[in-house]
C-alpha cells in the first residue's frame, strides 16, 4: 500500500507483514495487523491511531450485537419461545355494595381474551403464560357510585429465561359503575311523598286506638268518655346507619336500616261530669277536661324498592309528656331533625267530634 505524504511530497510505503481473519457466525469480519512499517512519523503516528480505533469499534460493535438483550432480558437474534397477544386482554372486574359506598373486586386470576403461542416444543402455552408476571390496580376501588368511571390498569412482564414476546405490556381498561342499588340513610333519600304516607299511616293507627266506638251517634254521654281528639305531629328523628354498618350490609346483608321516630301531641277532652236531658232523653255532658298524651311512632326497616321508599310502622311508646318521649326517642339512639315549620302537622281531618253542638254549650265550665 503506498500513501503520500502531503508535506514533503514523499512516498511513504505501509507494509503489512502478517494479514489475518476473524470470522464470526459466517457474518461478520475483523481485521488485525501483526506488524506494521510505516515511513513518515506523521503519517505513522496518524495512521496508528485511526486503525486503533478501527480495531476498538469492530471488536466492541461485534461483542454488543451478538451479547445485546431486550428489555425482557432475551437475546434480540434468539429464537421465541412463545409470544402472548394482550390486545384485547380484559378482567372481570366484581362490584358490590350500595350506591356511594360500593367497592371494586379485581384479581389477577380473573383476566380474560389472552392469545397465547408456544413456539417450543417444550413449553406448553399454560408455561408460557406462568411465565408472565401481571400487575393489576384500579385508580379508585371504595366509596364507588352510580355514574363512577373506573381506570384499570394491566401490566405485563416477562421476568423469566424464555424468550417471550409481549404485544402490549401495558393495557388500560375503562369500567362504568351502574345498577347500584340505593340505600336509604337520611330524609333527603325521600321520595316527595314518603313524610305523607308515614304521617297519614300513623294518623290511621291513632284514629283507631283514640276512637270512641259510639261516634256519630245520638247518644248518651258518661263519665270517663273521651272526646274531640285531635293529633298533632311535633318532632321528628332519625337513627342513621354509620359507614360500619353500610360495609357490613353490603358484606353480610344484615337487618339494619335507617329509621326515623315521630312524636304526635294527641288531644282530647274527658267527660268529668254528666245530668239527664228530658227532652232529649239522653244524659249531656256538664263537665269535661283537656287531656294531652304524646305517642311516639318508629318508622324502619326503611328501603329503596322498585323505584320508591317502603317502611314497616310502629307505636312504641305513649307519654305523659313531651319531655319524657323525647328523652325515650333519644336515649333510643335517635337523633331530632331539624323541619321546617310548614312540615309540621296539624290533624285536623282526623279529630273525632264525637260532642254535639248542645253537649259543648253545657259542658264549658271545664
Amino acid at each position: 500500500m503506498i500513501v503520500k505524504n502531503i508535506y514533503d511530497s514523499e512516498f511513504i510505503t505501509i507494509k503489512f507483514i502478517a494479514l489475518n481473519f476473524i470470522y464470526l457466525d459466517d457474518k461478520i469480519k475483523i481485521y488485525y495487523v501483526e506488524n506494521l512499517f510505516i515511513g513518515g512519523n506523521f503519517m505513522k503516528k496518524t495512521l496508528v491511531k485511526i486503525l486503533i480505533l478501527m480495531l476498538g469499534l469492530a471488536v466492541g460493535g461485534a461483542i454488543a450485537f451478538f451479547q445485546f438483550k431486550g428489555s425482557d432480558r432475551n437475546n434480540i437474534l434468539s429464537k421465541k419461545d412463545g409470544k402472548v397477544d394482550t390486545t384485547n386482554a380484559d378482567i372481570k372486574v366484581e362490584i358490590s355494595g350500595f350506591d356511594g359506598y360500593a367497592k371494586a373486586k379485581l384479581s389477577k386470576n380473573e383476566l380474560e381474551n389472552l392469545d397465547v403461542e408456544s413456539f417450543n416444543d417444550e413449553y406448553s402455552t399454560d408455561d408460557i403464560l406462568d411465565n408472565i408476571d401481571v400487575s393489576v390496580k384500579a385508580d379508585k376501588k371504595e366509596n364507588l357510585s352510580n355514574g363512577d368511571t373506573l381506570t384499570i390498569t394491566m401490566n405485563f412482564k416477562n421476568t423469566s429465561d424464555l424468550n417471550i414476546d409481549i404485544t402490549k405490556k401495558k393495557v388500560v381498561k375503562k369500567v362504568k359503575v351502574k345498577g347500584l342499588e340505593k340505600i336509604v340513610n337520611s330524609l333527603d333519600d325521600f321520595d316527595e311523598d314518603t313524610l305523607d304516607r308515614m304521617h297519614a299511616d300513623a294518623n290511621k293507627i291513632l284514629a283507631k286506638d283514640y276512637n270512641d266506638p259510639k261516634e256519630g251517634t245520638n247518644r248518651s254521654f258518661y263519665n270517663g268518655d273521651k272526646v274531640n281528639y285531635e293529633f298533632i305531629r311535633k318532632n321528628i328523628f332519625e337513627k342513621k346507619l354509620s359507614e360500619k354498618d353500610i360495609l357490613e350490609k353490603n358484606k353480610f346483608d344484615n337487618q339494619k336500616t335507617y329509621s326515623i321516630a315521630m312524636i304526635y301531641q294527641v288531644k282530647y277532652d274527658e267527660v268529668k261530669d254528666t245530668d239527664y236531658d228530658s227532652d232529649s232523653d239522653k244524659r249531656i255532658i256538664t263537665k269535661k277536661e283537656e287531656k294531652t298524651k304524646y305517642v311516639v311512632f318508629v318508622f324502619d326497616k326503611i328501603q329503596a324498592n322498585n323505584g320508591g321508599i317502603i317502611y314497616s310502622t310502629n307505636k312504641s311508646y305513649v307519654f305523659d309528656s313531651e319531655e319524657k318521649a323525647t328523652n325515650q326517642v333519644k336515649y333510643d339512639g335517635f337523633s331530632l331533625v331539624e323541619v321546617e315549620e310548614d312540615q309540621k302537622t296539624e290533624s285536623n281531618d282526623n279529630q273525632n267530634s264525637n260532642e254535639s253542638d248542645e253537649n259543648k254549650d253545657n259542658s264549658s265550665n271545664k
